[in-house]
């Protein structure tokens, strides 16, 4: 069967990611299963990138971008994220996990499933300023935490602004308590659960935790990596699984503006009196990005700058010369 397909694959596959194994271990499995049906050098293959990883003892929705999805890499890592977290109270590990032994414990642990919940509704009341753990990729001077905190370092981590919108205390047999967290991208539930139990005088590490979603994807609309890895092994087109998302429709769960294909030629020709003209006539918005789409073509991002108090253009899309 003919592979051509694959050099031209550009959208996304929403995985269903397994424990005990790294996000980057998803991307190197697919990489490779891609590269032995269609023959291809690794050079020659679809460029590879995420929507946002999973540590290795999480399970979940992962979203994998190809080709030139790649370039929407920067609006699903910023995307809302919903998570359910088994949490340990009495225990607090290096790595805010059960993969490492407890570096202290506590007999004080909540007495029921109220106490926590109130607890938790701190985080909803105000922005959480959250210091990323040693053990993440975050980089200080070129270097990951986690590489300094495996030689025994911990340094000082400027705080990150992070937004949690639902905090749900769905369980509790103590010592483990079950939530469910809807959070801005970038925050740490290991540390969220660190920081929740330390408000109620205890202490407490992640059991497990999964991804139930990314932007507007949900993990039931997800494949298993094995699955998706012998259906391309056996040279089936991503497009026909349910876990393909073609590159025009990855940004739909955005607000969406629909322009006439006159427009989009203007941001595809940069002329920058119409687009500036374009965007002088949009309604200003607090927050949010905006898609412009010409039926089902991208067309170009914007974001409302509040400080200017006037919508600028991101990026375009469209590219006419290709036939789009």
């Amino acid at each position: 069967m003919n592979c051509d397909w694959i050099q031209n694959l550009n959208g996304c596959l929403l995985v269903n990611k397994p424990k005990d194994i790294s996000s980057f271990q998803v991307i190197r499995e697919l990489s490779r299963a891609l590269g032995e049906a269609s023959g291809l050098s690794k050079r020659k293959l679809p460029k590879i990138g995420h929507g946002g990883t999973l540590d290795p003892f999480a399970d979940g929705l992962m979203v994998i971008l190809l080709g030139k999805a790649s370039k929407l890499s920067r609006y699903l890592l910023g995307s809302k994220k919903e998570y359910r977290a088994l949490m340990r109270f009495g225990e607090k590990t290096p790595t805010g996990d059960h993969c490492s032994d407890p570096i202290s414990t506590t007999e004080s642990i909540p007495v029921d499933l109220d106490s926590i919940a109130t607890a938790g509704q701190v985080f909803l009341e105000r922005v959480y300023q959250q210091i990323p753990p040693m053990y993440s990729a975050k980089q200080k001077d070129g270097v990951r935490l986690y590489e300094l905190a495996r030689e025994g370092k911990e340094i000082e981590r400027e705080p990150c602004p992070c937004t949690i919108y639902e905090l749900d205390v769905e369980s509790y047999e103590s010592p483990l308590a079950t939530m469910r967290v809807v959070c801005s991208g970038g925050t740490y539930i290991r540390t969220l659960a660190e920081d929740l139990a330390e408000g109620m005088g205890s202490k407490a590490h992640l059991q497990a935790l999964t991804r139930l979603a990314s932007g507007s994807f949900a993990l039931a609309q997800a494949e298993e990596l094995g699955e998706l890895t012998e259906a391309i092994l056996a040279k089936q087109a991503p497009q026909e699984y349910k876990a393909w998302v073609p590159y025009d429709q990855i940004l739909d769960g955005c607000m969406i503006k629909q322009v006439t294909q006159s427009t989009a030629f203007d941001f595809y020709q940069g002329r920058k009196d119409v687009i500036r003209e374009f965007l002088s006539s949009l309604s200003p918005k607090k927050e949010g990005l905006l898609v412009l789409k010409h039926e089902q073509t991208l067309v170009a991002t914007l974001r409302f700058d509040e400080q200017r108090g006037a919508w600028t253009l991101e990026k375009v899309m469209c590219d006419y010369s290709k036939g789009y």
